[in-house]
């Protein structure tokens, strides 16, 4: 029999941030990573890169939004946790510094 389901974890709420102080106030400095929400996976992901105030912020927040994930929604799971594993967090300094 196959399951219909597949069970999560108990709720959750976790939040992450990672900040590097930049040299000259962050002057043409730019990050690159990932902004948006993702919540296939039953779980609702927000991650977010800027540059503010001479700080490059990177923030993960992660909150789980349902106790079972239906099984027609695994493989898109699947898909979006194998693309989360390549987010990238860059600072870029500007030329010539």
């Amino acid at each position: 029999r196959l399951a219909s389901s597949t069970r999560l974890r108990a709720r959750s709420f976790s939040r992450s941030a990672i900040e590097v102080v930049l040299p000259g106030k962050g002057e043409g400095f730019t990050v690159k990573g990932a902004n948006g929400q993702d919540d296939a996976t039953g779980y609702r992901v927000a991650k977010s890169a800027t540059v503010k105030d001479g700080v490059a912020r990177f923030e993960t927040e992660t909150r789980s939004e349902a106790r079972e994930l239906p099984f027609a929604q695994v493989e898109a799971a699947n898909a979006a946790i194998r693309k989360a594993a390549y987010d990238v967090r860059i600072v870029r300094a500007p030329k010539g510094l």
